[in-house]
């Protein structure tokens, strides 16, 4: 499988000196990697298993006396084995499809913890900035760059919907009028939505909202589709703490939503037999 994500963990990772990290085998018991510039160590992680992915970033940091440590770690869905387990970097960033998550959690590997302070050596320092500028110029000359820059991904989810290209009911219906209660629209709609971006990007979409008296991020377009329109939810707040909750936990949002919008059809077409109450459902409310 092949999953892959944003934030700052690639550069930290290069700047330690390393193109590619290779785990091969399994150890006996829980632990990190500490890869701090040149030097590498497995550290005990017995303390760690079973916490959640935000736990994990903080503790992480804490035992290796250092906040400026980048840390790519699972949260119980992986250690679990969750089929659709993801790994978490930098606390928001999730490398969510093809299980990645549950592969860390197979070789006991909790989490990847790297400080790099070397230079990137390049061929050519001068080529390379002049690229880089250029495409930042494009970027930010781009009208759909723009776009992104003021709303992020949540965007998509009001231009898609207008065009009936969104995700509804497990793909059964085409339009849906609670889809104006969870998109870009309305979380701007709602308050101030901080934008922040992966290294060196000058599109900064990543949005944080304040949620419960902290600064949070906001869901992106995947979520809001698979665990919102997917499954007829049209209630932002809980789909801000849903997102949390799901990146804390590190499951795949999309594969997440994918298996419940099954579910919640399998039962509605009654092609499998369950107890509603014990799901909190009625015949006449099993979505939203």
């Amino acid at each position: 499988g092949e999953a892959s994500s944003g934030g700052f963990f690639g550069k930290e990772l290069k700047s330690a000196g390393y193109d590619i990290v290779i785990i091969k085998g399994k150890s006996q018991s829980p632990v990190y990697l500490w890869i701090n510039d040149g030097v590498v160590e497995i550290k005990d992680a017995s303390e760690l298993w079973g916490k959640g992915t935000q736990e994990t970033d903080e503790k992480i940091k804490g035992l290796l006396g250092n906040d400026k440590i980048k840390v790519a770690t699972i949260g119980p869905a992986g250690e679990n084995l969750v089929k659709y387990a993801c790994i978490i970097n930098d606390k928001y960033h999730a490398a969510g499809r093809c299980g990645m998550g549950a592969v860390m959690g197979s070789k006991n590997l909790k989490a990847i913890a790297v400080r790099g302070t070397g230079k990137v050596p390049v061929q050519d320092k001068d080529k390379v900035n002049n690229a880089a500028k250029e495409l930042r110029e494009l970027l930010k000359e781009s009208k759909l760059g723009m776009v992104i820059a003021e709303s992020g991904t949540p965007v998509h989810s009001d231009s898609y919907a207008s065009v009936g290209d969104i995700i509804i009911k497990n793909y059964t219906m085409g339009r849906w009028t609670g889809i104006k209660k969870i998109g870009a629209k309305a979380l701007q709609a709602r308050g101030e939505v901080k934008m922040h971006g992966c290294f060196n990007c000058p599109t900064a979409c990543k949005g944080f909202v304040e949620y419960e008296g902290e600064w949070v991020t906001r869901p992106e377009y995947e979520t809001l589709g698979m665990l919102g329109s997917n499954l007829l939810v049209d209630d932002l707040e809980a789909l801000i703490k849903w997102n949390l909750i799901v990146n804390d936990l590190g499951l795949d949002s999309i594969s997440l939503g994918a298996v419940i919008g099954c579910f919640l059809e399998s039962i509605e077409r009654k092609l499998i037999d369950v107890h509603l109450d014990e799901f909190g459902f009625t015949e006449e409310n099993i979505w939203g």
